[in-house]
């Protein structure tokens, strides 16, 4: 078994960084989460629920299905896959970031 040495940094220096230092390959972005009312996939969100599931949304990941033919994204990219009497399901959604954790959340 080895043996592991704790230590320690008995001076550390912290670096004060501003809002503004990030990476350069952030982009930020508005994006619309749900719809209040019917959405496309049959659902209904009201606006109380809308209301609570919106205390949870920053640091979300935001994930999704782009279709480049449609040049839009489309619902979550679900896969059904049937290969004589087994069905397996799938998905083709790729994450493309995450909800910033001072997002201004709006209906």
């Amino acid at each position: 078994m080895p043996k592991y040495r704790l230590r320690t940094i008995s001076d550390p220096e912290f670096i004060n960084l501003s809002p503004l230092d990030i990476n350069p390959l952030i982009s930020k972005c508005e994006i619309k989460v749900f719809y209040l009312g019917p959405n496309r996939n049959k659902t209904l969100i009201d606006k109380e629920t809308a209301t609570e599931m919106s205390t949870s949304l920053r640091g979300s990941p935001i994930v999704g299905y782009y279709k480049p033919e449609k040049g839009d994204f489309e619902d979550h990219g679900d896969i059904v896959t049937i290969e004589g009497s087994k069905v397996t399901f799938g998905c083709k959604t790729i994450p493309y970031g995450f909800v910033a954790p001072d997002a201004k959340v709006w209906f």
